[in-house]
């Protein structure tokens, strides 16, 4: 989707999300609903653009029961991170708010291949866990089968080359992986 900072309003926010849902979702107030977004683009210098479009994407892994998808901030005000654009307002500005406009969503169905094993033996082959899909702005913990975390790194790029944060070799087995902020989760298996 493509997204632009209505050129009315006086803060600029660092996050946007999307939440996926079988029902309608509304709030009976101003307060920020009480759901977590599956999807949230994260913007470090602030989605604050009000001449050009700005694109996001995300991969999310759907049950097939979603029907309604609701795009915002999902924060309360006070652990919303948000920069001001004026210090003093002008008259045609509503201090402290923001409202952005959205264009262009589009869901695609795609087909995600997500190994799961590997044999990190250093011969060459297959010896570093690799997922098809990059986002600097989320994580990838990797859980032994007692739930133990064992190695976590950002999804920028990730190569699991089994061993554990410290360096350490894992042993043969099953591990779990998830990544942070998505429905993205599931099993590998490293054989040495």
């Amino acid at each position: 989707m493509e997204v632009s900072l209505a050129e009315y309003s006086d803060l600029m926010i660092n996050e946007i999300g999307a939440y996926f849902s079988d029902f309608p979702i509304s709030s009976p107030n101003t307060a920020a609903l009480t759901v977590n977004p599956q999807c949230v683009f994260y913007n470090s210098n602030h989605f604050g653009d009000t001449l050009n479009w700005q694109y996001v994407e995300t991969i999310f892994i759907a049950s097939g029961h979603e029907r309604y998808v609701t795009i915002g901030n999902f924060r309360n005000d006070t652990s919303t991170d948000t920069l001001r654009r004026y210090d003093i307002s002008p008259t045609y500005v509503n201090p402290y708010v923001t409202y952005f406009y959205i264009d262009n969503v589009v869901l695609t169905s795609v087909n995600i291949d997500i190994p799961n094993i590997f044999t990190p033996n250093n011969d060459g082959i297959n010896d570093l866990w690799s997922l098809p899909f990059s986002d600097a702005s989320k994580k990838v913990s990797i859980l032994n089968r007692w739930g133990n975390l064992i190695y976590e790194n950002d999804l920028e790029n990730f190569a699991w080359d089994g061993k554990t944060q410290k360096g350490e070799e894992c042993l043969d087995g099953i591990y779990f992986y998830r990544i942070n902020n998505t429905n993205i989760a599931g099993f590998i298996q490293l054989v040495r």
